[in-house]
């Protein structure tokens, strides 16, 4: 039964195996909806939407954002506890990247992408005419996505990054304040290095 518990800290109830295998098949299923839906998963707690994306771009992403979480966490893991395996850290990074791996069907028909699009039109005209409000022309079903999409980003981001510390903890036995903090950072950094990463392979391309 999947209740609230279960949700936010499947490490207590499912084997190593179970949760690997969940991990590794959820990441090629939401690398091939981003491709479907012209999305890159550029930086950690990043997702944007592009007229066109190659079929490996998310599968890259997906990989480098492993990389950069792995190296930090583990580290941290290591330094709170000698025991703390890349094993478990990997599948816990798997795993919370689950909720972020549904929000590309949001651009169904590219409608995010256009939805983008329009604000980065209406912010430039503003800057370009010294406005300090912004006029878009979306309509309000539009609207109406915006929010949804951004409500549901946020739930997608808390969610990710609590199953994400909730997996850390149970792979190096992290207990006290100073460990979330250090958790915290490590973040901060994987985030910073995941997009210098992402940003040096689009502009190469």
């Amino acid at each position: 039964m999947f209740g609230p518990k279960t949700l936010l800290n499947p490490f207590e109830r499912y084997t190593e195996g179970q949760l690997l295998t969940v991990g590794i098949s959820a990441g090629i299923a939401g690398s091939l909806l981003a491709y479907v839906f012209n999305g890159r998963f550029d930086g950690v707690v990043d997702l944007h939407f592009l007229h066109q994306v190659a079929w490996h771009e998310p599968f890259t992403d997906n990989l480098i954002v492993l990389i950069c979480l792995l190296a930090p966490l583990l580290l941290l893991g290591k330094y709170i506890n000698s025991k703390t395996r890349i094993i478990d850290i990997t599948t816990a990074i798997l795993i919370a990247r689950i909720p972020f791996l549904v929000l590309p069907l949001f651009n169904i028909n590219g409608y995010m992408q256009r939805l983008a699009e329009e604000i980065t039109r209406s912010v430039g005209e503003g800057a370009m005419n010294g406005s300090t409000t912004l006029e878009f022309t979306l309509g309000g079903m539009e609207m109406v996505g915006l929010i949804v999409f951004a409500g549901v980003s946020i739930l997608a981001v808390v969610w990710s990054i609590t199953l994400l510390y909730n997996g850390f903890k149970t792979a190096s036995n992290a207990k006290t304040i100073s460990h979330k903090v250090l958790f915290a950072l490590a973040i901060i950094a994987a985030e910073m290095l995941s997009k210098i990463v992402i940003l040096k392979m689009i502009t190469h391309s």
